[in-house]
């Protein structure tokens, strides 16, 4: 979007708001197509008491924002004898999800402090280009209300580990802006090794999830991370964001026994470097700097090396890991990272087995406790570098300039078949979907014109040489800062349409790269060459004489070899110390430079190609990523 200054008012003004202006010119006074009425279709939560800092959410279709409009919400209607009517903007999400707050400015609108508002509830979606749009009439009442008292009938007797989350039922529990439920706790805390902790009204900030029900989360705040019970009682306070505090009018007792955290089972059984480990259970505390609490996995036990070495890893030697992410109390994550190649020795770099125990181990400031053990069995497998090629929009540009866009899926099939043949025998897989079952994988990237104004056909704009493959997350594509500064192209990826470069006929043709045999294969297909469009089901040999299906192997094969070429600088080719590339001309070595490779070795036509590592840069690449079984 073009943001323009206005030289009076001071403020900044949308260009979209003059083009929107524009299309009402010569027309009606009716908005255009794309906007709607809006329409309230759901309201969440329905609350039968508001408060200031109450929130709606608004669920239906037709909502605006900038630069098309704002919206705002109209309550109509009659309280206390008086009528009501005023307006409240809403924060729009999406067109389908608007909030809308009542404030105390809100609140300030109603006629009386306290009372019932009986009315309606309207959307009205103001235009950027003037006028105004409005849903029907909702139905609506609630009381309006400066504070809620909380309360709870239940006692407390529950089990509950470190994280873990007790319910608390009741009512008057205050939400969001509303301000805050807090759990005033008294009592004993009595811990295994001995140590009691008196309590007497300790604040703990609730949970809220709605009106009737919050959950206590046992945080290292609470009763450290110690096993132990404790026996006291739990009264509620509401803090409004007025002020206002009101307290529930007689406590509950509660009891808890606070019991170790624990590890139930350990997924996936097998395991590469890039992927997580995931250990559910219960009692993980996620990490909390200011507060000095982590929790970390100890792996207690023997680690054979699938080449037939033993590593011991008992008692002082235990692996430690540390977790990626926590969800909730129940489950661990841990990327499994580091390169054989440069001498690392953490878990997940050799291939072999785990046998033994994991345990959590929970850390808060001084403390720290050992949860309970459990029997783990892990494999290692060997690392597999897993590439994500991503089709970029301006790529389906492209093949409709090449006439090959109804046949997308044959090219990008063709593309596939290229570059697992070029890394047959190495643990390298490619791939058209973004993987989720690994959390480190390379991306490289496909489109269309190439952003650095170069008519490159594919550049690796990774950060420096990674010999040895120690980065796994590479990105080819996108912006890289670092390489601008450092005076590359800063733009990486495969740009299919600067491969009209060996187009005699094309306006990129360029003379030392035009090739007549490009002009043969795409003249028939490429509308820009003369050429009439492939259709969906031309990609046959027998149909339309084979031409689409020729058109579709080669240019498949040109991105297939650039993206196996950048891939392979991305994974440290070439394998000559301080080089990028092989040396000199070597009749279809994939890394020689791109002036070493002619158009039918890329093509993969006339008897030339397919293209293939040198013996060195494969030797290179059977060492970093062996196949599984080696």
């Amino acid at each position: 979007m073009i943001l323009s200054r206005t030289i009076f008012g001071g403020g900044w003004i949308s260009t979209w708001s003059v083009l929107l202006s524009l299309l009402f010119l010569g027309c009606s006074d009716e908005p255009p197509d794309f906007i709607v009425d809006p329409v309230i279709d759901a309201i969440e939560p329905q609350l039968e008491i508001i408060l200031p800092g109450s929130q709606f959410k608004l669920r239906g279709s037709g909502f605006i924002k900038p630069p098309l409009g704002t919206m705002r919400v109209v309550f109509d209607g009659q309280m206390g004898g008086f009528q009501t009517l005023f307006a409240v903007e809403a924060l729009v999400e999406d067109s389908q999800t608007m909030f809308v707050t009542l404030n105390q400015t809100a609140f300030s609108l109603f006629p009386t402090a306290t009372g019932t508002f009986y009315g309606t509830m309207q959307a009205e979606s103001l235009l950027a280009i003037g006028g105004e749009l409005q849903s029907g009439k909702i139905p609506i009442s609630f009381v309006v209300s400066n504070s809620l008292w909380p309360d709870t009938q239940f006692p407390m007797n529950t089990v509950g580990q470190p994280g873990a989350r007790i319910p608390i039922p009741g009512s008057g529990f205050l939400l969001g802006d509303e301000g805050n439920t807090v759990a005033l706790i008294s009592g004993e805390f009595s811990s295994e090794s001995g140590e009691n902790l008196h309590l007497d009204k300790a604040p703990v900030l609730l949970e809220v999830e709605n009106r009737n029900l919050a959950n206590l989360r046992l945080g290292a705040d609470v009763f450290g991370i110690e096993p132990g019970t404790f026996f006291g009682e739990l009264s509620l306070q509401n803090e409004h964001s007025t002020g206002v505090v009101t307290n529930s009018l007689n406590p509950i007792p509660a009891q808890l026994s606070f019991i170790r955290s624990m590890v139930s089972f350990v997924s996936p059984a097998s395991v590469r470097r890039g992927q997580a480990l995931r250990f559910d259970g219960q009692g993980f505390l996620a990490s909390d700097p200011e507060q000095g609490v982590a929790t970390l996995m100890l792996l207690d036990g023997t680690f054979f090396r699938s080449d037939g070495g033993i590593d011991d890893h008992t008692g002082v030697n235990a692996l430690i890991l540390f977790p990626d992410e926590i969800a909730e109390d129940n489950q661990m994550s841990v990327t499994l990272r580091g390169n054989a190649m440069s001498g690392d020795e953490e878990f997940g770099v050799i291939p072999g087995s785990f046998s033994g125990l994991a345990t959590p181990w929970l850390i808060a400031g001084d403390d720290n406790v050992f949860g309970t053990a459990t029997s783990v069995q892990i494999s290692v497998l060997p690392a597999r570098q897993v590439v994500y090629i991503k089709v970029l929009p301006g790529f389906d540009d492209s093949l409709e300039e090449f006439g090959l866009l109804a046949v997308k899926d044959a090219v990008l099939a063709r593309t596939l078949h290229v570059v697992h043949r070029d890394y047959a025998g190495i643990n390298v897989e490619f791939r058209l979907e973004r993987p989720e079952d690994y959390v480190d994988y390379t991306v490289v990237e496909v489109g269309g014109s190439d952003p650095n104004g170069a008519n490159l056909l594919g550049l690796d704009n990774t950060e420096g040489k990674d010999v040895g493959n120690i980065r796994f997350n590479d990105v080819i594509g996108g912006f890289n800062a670092l390489s601008e500064k450092q005076g590359y192209y800063a733009y990486g990826g495969v740009f299919v349409r600067s491969f009209f470069q060996f187009s005699q006929k094309h306006p990129l043709g360029d003379n030392e790269m035009s090739n007549v045999r490009f002009d043969d294969i795409f003249s028939p297909v490429a509308p820009v060459l003369g050429g009439d469009p492939a259709g969906p089901f031309d990609n046959h040999p027998s149909q339309r004489n084979g031409v689409v299906f020729l058109a579709v192997q080669v240019l498949g094969s040109l991105i297939g070899n650039t993206v196996t070429h950048e891939v392979g600088h991305a994974l440290g080719l070439a394998n000559i110390e301080g080089r990028f590339h092989n040396e000199g001309d070597n009749p279809n070595w994939i890394m020689d430079a791109g002036i070493f490779r002619p158009f039918e070795e890329r093509a993969e036509i006339d008897g030339q190609g397919p293209a293939h590592f040198s013996p060195t840069n494969r030797a290179y690449l059977e060492n970093i990523l062996p196949p599984d079984g080696q």
